[in-house]
């Protein structure tokens, strides 16, 4: 994979990380609104969005990893 492959694919995983966690925080924020709550949804909205990116982060950088191990595998 040529070097400017893969950093657009981690450029992509960053955004991908920054945007599960902004979603799970605005929809916290919006829901403390509505619901008339102090910190209640944010922070459920912040553990949310950090799980659901860190699913997804490993999702995407295990085909990297596998890739990896099959061009270093000696047969």
């Amino acid at each position: 994979m040529p070097w400017w492959a893969l950093a657009l694919r981690l450029t992509g995983i960053g955004w991908y990380i920054a945007a599960c966690i902004i979603l799970g925080v605005g929809g916290g924020l919006i829901l403390d609104r509505f619901f008339n709550t102090q910190i209640l949804f944010l922070l459920v909205g912040l553990v949310l969005g950090s799980f659901g990116a860190g699913y997804g982060v490993y999702r995407m950088v295990l085909p990297l990893v596998k890739e990896v191990d099959r061009d270093l595998k000696i047969d």
